[in-house]
């Protein structure tokens, strides 16, 4: 199901960011840089907006920012890593290191939840964090996670 929507462009294995804003606003211009129709202004904004609700900082290092975007047709999933974590308001209060950003068409809410469980249940196949942690490049992320992903249809 992953492989649907996660492109390796959209894999950031060093975020720069060392705050909460400024995750979202270079995650929201990686993905902007690799879909055009898409600008980094309104991902951010989309992204800081469903923020304001709450965290999407879970436990574990792991935080799934989502947002809806007005003109989007398909799902699109990003990936970012920090080495050192980011205070992101987590849950369990511990820095966060691995970021999963979903964004979404407006009509598109069941792939979405659908998205969102699938991404936890990745989550907690094996190690996949550690290695997601330990990972030396982009291909490495992209295949450990879709691994993960088939394994959970074995």
């Amino acid at each position: 199901m992953l492989e649907k929507y996660l492109n390796s462009s959209a894999i950031l294995p060093r975020l720069k960011a060392t705050l909460k804003e400024e995750v979202l606003a270079e995650i929201a211009n990686s993905i902007s840089a690799n879909f055009k129709e898409l600008s980094a202004a309104e991902i951010t904004k989309a992204l800081k907006d469903r923020e304001q609700i709450d965290s999407t900082a879970i436990e574990g290092g792991v935080a799934i920012p989502h947002a809806k975007l007005e003109g989007l047709t398909k799902v699109i999933v990003s990936v970012a890593r920090s080495a050192s974590g980011i205070d992101f308001s987590s849950h369990d209060k511990k820095p966060t290191s691995l970021f999963f950003v979903i964004l979404a068409p407006f009509n598109g809410a069941a792939e979405h939840i659908k998205l969102l469980a699938r991404l936890a249940k990745i989550l907690t196949v094996g190690d996949i964090k550690v290695k997601l942690l330990e990972a030396k490049n982009t291909e490495e992320i992209y295949n450990l996670l879709i691994d993960a992903d088939k394994k959970l249809d074995e």
